[in-house]
């Protein structure tokens, strides 16, 4: 399986840690009203504008996910952003396919954004924030808008060590154990899975390619340009 540019656009869930009962907090984006506290009563109204609150940990995704590999996303200080939908689905493909190969590409750093005008920010910085640009070429300082409502695009850094790491303790806790006590087969999977730079990656795996298409200067885009970008390989041995 290939994906390139995706991880970035995928779905993720802010975490925090409690710092008076030390548990796990996740944010939840209700809207500024008068007072009333039970978001189940409103319908998602995008005239009005809306916040971050942080309740006790209870989505049951978030949980498996931080109980996987405790180290690797659960915040010890400040709120950390949690790529819970490209975990969610790495861990499907080998729920579903435990032999996959994988290859995803993303970008792993991004610029802080460039805001211009005061724009009123309603959340706390957090570790893996995403960029948010309006269709105007404008960047926020968050994914609250002024005004409510305004379409954006809303990117965000993969740390591909992390990425990397996790999915090698739920291969190996999870599909490995799995394969381990699946009495009808034979078949005994391990698994290797590897963060690095894309410059890196296509020197190992498309050097041919590179010769092909650099300048006459030995001026490479593939591997001269897009230095913020990273690729996780996940291999079956």
């Amino acid at each position: 399986m290939i994906a390139l540019e995706l991880l970035d656009n995928l779905p993720h869930d802010k975490i925090a840690r409690c710092i008076v009962k030390n548990n796990i907090l996740q944010a939840e984006v209700v809207p500024v009203l008068d007072g009333k506290d039970d978001i189940a009563s409103y319908d998602i109204d995008t005239t009005i504008q809306y916040t971050e609150r942080f309740s006790p940990l209870s989505d049951p995704y978030l949980t498996k996910i931080l109980s996987i590999a405790p180290s690797l996303y659960t915040p010890t200080v400040g709120p950390r952003w949690v790529p819970t939908v490209a975990l969610g689905m790495l861990m499907k493909i080998y729920e579903c396919r435990p032999n996959s190969s994988v290859a995803f590409a993303d970008f792993d750093w991004l610029p802080p954004p460039d805001l211009r005008g005061s724009y009123l920010s309603h959340v706390e910085a957090a570790v893996g924030d995403p960029i948010v640009t309006d269709m105007g070429g404008f960047d926020h300082p968050s994914y609250f808008t002024e005004p409510p409502g305004l379409l954006c695009d809303i990117l965000f850094p993969t740390d591909f060590g992390r990425l990397s790491n996790f999915t090698s303790h739920y291969l190996t806790k999870e599909v490995g154990k799995q394969l381990r006590n699946d009495t009808t087969t034979t078949t005994r999977f391990e698994f290797a899975a590897n963060a690095m730079k894309q410059r890196e990656f296509l020197l190992k795996y498309g050097y041919d390619e590179i010769q092909k298409t650099k300048a006459w200067s030995n001026y490479s885009p593939l591997i001269d340009d897009f230095g913020n970008c990273s690729v996780l390989t996940i291999t079956p041995n």
